[in-house]
């Protein structure tokens, strides 16, 4: 959630040959205490996902921000 970790990793997608943008990244989230008494079980049972959307000049699509101003 800072920044740290997993959100350090960059990757460049295409189909096709045209290159696609990468607007959110998908990470799960897993309950510390269950983690902490080594129920591993149940960490993955309660596991929920987020989404992380962050900003960057290089994700940064005009027409992104209009359909979401739109919607």
């Amino acid at each position: 959630m800072k920044g740290t970790g997993a959100e350090r990793l960059m990757f460049a997608f295409s189909r096709d040959g045209d290159p696609l943008k990468v607007y959110g990244r998908k990470f799960p989230v897993f309950d510390n205490t269950l983690i902490k008494r080594r129920q591993w079980s149940a960490v993955v049972q309660t596991a929920k996902p987020i989404v992380y959307l962050p900003f960057t000049e290089d994700t940064f699509d005009p027409a992104f921000v209009i359909s979401g101003r739109n919607f």
